[in-house]
């Protein structure tokens, strides 16, 4: 008579399980991009910017004043003069660069506040 098969233990059976799961995920799965923090930055009356090849952004405005944001456009523009909304205490703003104008290794996001006044920025950053 014929000897049988070892039996497979619960632990073997769920590792098993799992390598299958993690298979799939993989093949269905879109690739994940690096996201780094951009620690606190000091936002004044001087217009100063965040470069880089990244995907998107997410900014918050970690201070008590307002903060104007803007993206792959002029320095030198003056927000508030166009009716622009500024980024207000404890507000988040996410900006998607697909579809944007401009070459995606040099993606700029501008930030400034008005004549003196001064606030912290915080984000992250996908590339």
């Amino acid at each position: 008579m014929a000897e049988a098969p070892p039996r497979l233990t619960a632990d073997q059976l769920v590792v098993m399980k799992l390598f299958e799961i993690a298979d799939r995920l993989a093949e269905t799965a879109p690739p994940v991009g690096i996201v780094r923090s951009f620690g606190s930055l000091l936002a004044d009356n001087t217009t100063r910017s965040i470069i880089g090849a990244m995907r998107s952004i997410s900014i918050y405005n970690d201070g008590l004043k307002d903060v104007y944001i803007w993206a792959n456009e002029d320095e030198y523009r003056e927000p508030w003069k166009l009716g622009d909304a500024p980024l207000a205490s404890g507000e988040k703003m996410e900006i998607d660069f697909k579809g944007m104008r401009g070459d995606s290794s040099g993606n700029r996001v501008y930030y400034r506040c008005k004549a003196g006044e001064s606030t912290t920025i915080k984000g992250w950053q996908l590339f």
